[in-house]
């Protein structure tokens, strides 16, 4: 007789339904438990219940003077408590959050999973000593913008000290990379299992070149911390035998945003596309040769960066060139999946480009293909439902 299912609540301060690592995790723990979740936006896909998250309680039925007031008091206090008294408990467990904790644990859960690390403490106390907490740490948030000198000093302790204090809680923990599984090893004394940010396989084959200019794509968000307005001027120096494509995401700046379609509307040889929903993606992607990504090395996540782009140029079957971040280095060198630029320049970039062939090009995609079911996220996938199993089964003994 099969007992009755395991309560099960993801939480993720980000659009659910538009955060394929989330909706991952809640496809692949619904199929044998109860999955609730608490985000901005609902999964879609949740078998339970959702709760709605906010950064900062704010009063919206008092008048406009009246909750500007209100917004200023509370950036002060939570600038005094951060940045001036390092009070970072105090700053994390503002009224919202004490709210938000009470009404999580009316939630008949039995295993708490916490995304990220702003979730990370509410995670731990909601699954307190009644549930089991898992956090997947995906990138190494005490250093995500470690190349800006105010970001520094306003996150930079203050994340530290979250992951000193809370992810020696956990059951169980997660990273993209090695080698930011080893940095949170150093920092706290738990080294996180790895679970690449990779998508579900896809039943695609690799296309043959169209002729003319080999067409490269590049997928994601744009930024000046990612120097997307270099990877497309590079293009001057390629405009004879390549085409840039590029689907983006929405940019909330403005300015930048202008840039970049005044940079590409210069250049006859580059395209901007609407992003693509990540269900489409590989088979958008399939058409073209080469998936490019350039990241330079202005953080410590740029540096040790383990992109889902990669892998979805590898379901798109499509040859890959990447900047030298060793953790992107190695996996298209180990799986022979393209080659990689010798330097961070951009001028290096457009060398390992122009230097492949149209044979090399073929081969690595029919690499990709060869390797496509391997590099999806099916590892990924059974790595966390059978340590959701492990822990669920440990509380029925």
């Amino acid at each position: 007789m099969i007992g009755p299912k395991s309560h099960i609540l993801v939480i993720a301060y980000s659009h659910l339904n538009r955060d394929a690592r989330v909706k991952r995790q809640v496809d692949a723990l619904m199929v044998d438990h109860v999955v609730h979740t608490a985000g901005f936006s609902p999964a879609g896909n949740e078998n339970g219940s959702f709760t709605r998250l906010e950064e900062h309680e704010v009063p919206v039925n008092a008048p406009v003077v009246l909750r500007k007031f209100h917004a200023g008091m509370v950036r002060a206090r939570r600038w005094l408590l951060r940045d001036r008294l390092k009070a970072y408990g105090a700053f994390y467990w503002d009224t919202t959050r004490r709210a938000l904790s009470r009404s999580l644990k009316r939630l008949p859960v039995d295993l708490v999973l916490a995304n990220d690390i702003d979730a990370l403490p509410l995670g731990a106390e909601v699954a307190g000593d009644r549930a089991f907490f898992v956090y997947d740490a995906h990138e190494f948030s005490p250093r995500q913008q470690d190349g800006d000198s105010l970001w520094v000093k306003r996150y930079g302790g203050y994340y530290t000290s979250l992951c000193r204090t809370y992810m020696p809680t956990a059951h169980a923990c997660f990273t993209v990379s090695d080698s930011i599984a080893s940095a949170y090893k150093e920092l706290t004394g738990v080294k996180p299992e790895v679970i690449w940010n990779a998508p579900q396989y896809e039943e695609l084959r690799p296309q043959a070149s169209l002729g003319g200019r080999v067409r490269l794509v590049h997928h994601g968000m744009a930024s000046p911390y990612r120097n997307t307005e270099g990877l497309i001027a590079m293009m001057d120096d390629l405009s004879s035998s390549h085409e840039l494509h590029l689907h983006l995401a929405p940019i909330a700046d403005r300015a930048y945003r202008e840039k970049i379609e005044r940079s590409v509307n210069d250049r006859p040889h580059v395209h901007l596309h609407p992003a693509l929903p990540p269900a489409e993606l590989a088979a958008a992607l399939n058409g073209y040769d080469i998936g490019v990504h350039y990241l330079p090395p202005t953080s410590f996540n740029h540096m040790h960066a383990m992109p889902n782009k990669l892998f979805d140029y590898v379901q798109a079957r499509l040859a890959i060139v990447v900047s030298p971040n060793p953790a992107m280095a190695e996996l298209v060198r180990v799986h022979k999946l393209g080659t990689v630029a010798h330097d961070f320049s951009l001028s290096a970039l457009a060398d390992a480009l122009r230097e492949l062939s149209r044979e090399q090009i073929a081969a690595f995609k029919q690499s990709a293909h060869q390797q496509a079911f391997e590099l999806s996220a099916y590892a990924g996938v059974e790595r966390l439902r059978s340590t959701v199993t492990r822990l669920l089964a440990t509380r029925s003994h």
